[in-house]
């Protein structure tokens, strides 16, 4: 509501300041009559001078009112684009499975080490229980991050098509983070 207030304000500047100075003209047109009535040839040009000084502030003016309803309109077209852009991005689905999965090989993860724990630190074949569900717990989270990032990689190379953006240049992590990063599903 700032932005609108202070717009509407210097507008109604601009247009105050535009009629002012066509008051002024007309001051001028009236005092030039006075000046022809009385035969003083040298005021003409001094009049004519004024005039046109102020036929080009009031029309620089009416120029800058343009210019600040363009502004606004743009602002406002932008604003929406973003709205619409940020709508679209946020309507992408997460991956339910690769989140579930990632909580299930977390859970596999503690069920071994309490496992462990309850055993009380065996070692030898004891320990094959919590091996069993450290190795699932490991491969589940892993293969949970791997799909994520697989997912927002997707997401990511769907919305620089759509929205036109250009891959960004590699950065000092080198080519094998860049081949990581640019990797094809």
């Amino acid at each position: 509501m700032e932005v609108e207030d202070d717009k509407s304000l210097f507008k109604g500047s601009l247009e105050q300041l535009a009629k002012k100075a066509g008051d002024i003209r007309g001051e001028v047109i009236a005092m030039w009559k006075n000046v022809q009535a009385s035969k003083m040839k040298d005021a003409e040009k001094q009049v004519d001078s004024i005039e046109s000084a102020l036929d080009t502030l009031r029309n620089n003016m009416g120029e800058a009112v343009a210019d600040l309803d363009s502004v606004t309109s743009y602002v406002q077209l932008s604003t929406a684009e973003a709205a619409y852009k940020s709508t679209i991005v946020n309507a992408w689905p997460p991956h339910g499975l690769a989140d579930k999965v990632l909580y299930l090989g977390t859970a596999l993860l503690g069920v071994g080490s309490a496992a462990f724990a309850l055993l009380g630190f065996p070692l030898g074949l004891a320990l094959a229980p919590a091996l069993m569900f450290w190795t699932l717990g490991i491969l589940f989270v892993v293969g949970g991050l791997f799909t994520l990032a697989r997912w927002e990689r997707m997401r990511r190379d769907y919305f620089m098509v759509q929205f036109d953006i250009a891959y960004p240049k590699p950065g000092k992590m080198g080519h094998l983070f860049n081949s990581l990063m640019h990797r094809k599903p």
